[in-house]
């Protein structure tokens, strides 16, 4: 799997609300899909994992492909904000990781240590500007020394929301060097390059 930490332009997927009620305008629609996985999946050992979905909860814009739910494909050329995530069972060994899975995304990573007693969550939230027919899947990797599955109940989910920067008000920045990251507490990072605001 690719790099496995949050990089430039990454925002948590708790955040799309507040994206789309602070641009949201008189003249604007949603455009957007969400796929989910209701089954269980089972994940080999330090193997990266693309997610297959089986049920599509939505799409207003035509990003699902019929007889195949492995990824949401852009309609367009223009600013997206990409979510997704899932849930490990429990098993306290080891660390889970997340990621979008297209050549074109190459930011957007969870590594975590494994929750001890729970399942060990993840979701990877990502403002992106893609082209049009790009497609975007999942995927995902373990280390618990095993066949580790996924939970059920839907939880497992890959969404895609075109932000629509001619009728949507939005911007974008990034830090493009490298930043010292503090543990213990939260901290302030700095952003150095605009690549839109509208």
């Amino acid at each position: 799997m690719r790099g496995l930490s949050p990089r430039q332009g990454s925002v948590g997927s708790r955040g799309l609300a507040l994206l789309l009620a602070a641009g949201l305008n008189a003249t604007s629609t949603f455009s957007g899909a969400r796929i989910v996985r209701a089954a269980a999946l089972a994940v080999p050992d330090s193997t990266g994992t693309t997610v297959e979905f089986d049920t599509t909860d939505f799409d207003t814009a035509g990003m699902t492909t019929a007889g195949s739910l492995n990824g949401l494909t852009t309609p367009a050329a223009d600013t997206y904000f990409l979510s997704g995530g899932l849930d490990y069972s429990p098993l306290a060994t080891g660390t889970r990781a997340v990621q979008f899975l297209d050549p074109a995304v190459v930011e957007g990573g969870q590594n975590t240590g494994a929750a001890t007693g729970a399942p060990t969550a993840h979701s990877v939230g990502l403002l992106r500007t893609l082209a049009a027919n790009v497609q975007v899947g999942l995927q995902t990797q373990q280390t618990s020394g095993g066949v580790l599955n996924t939970t059920t109940d839907r939880v497992t989910y890959l969404a895609l929301v075109r932000m629509d920067r001619a009728a949507l008000s939005s911007a974008l920045v990034r830090t493009t060097v490298a930043q010292a990251i503090a543990s213990g507490g939260p901290m302030a990072v700095s952003f150095d390059s605009s690549d839109y605001d509208t």
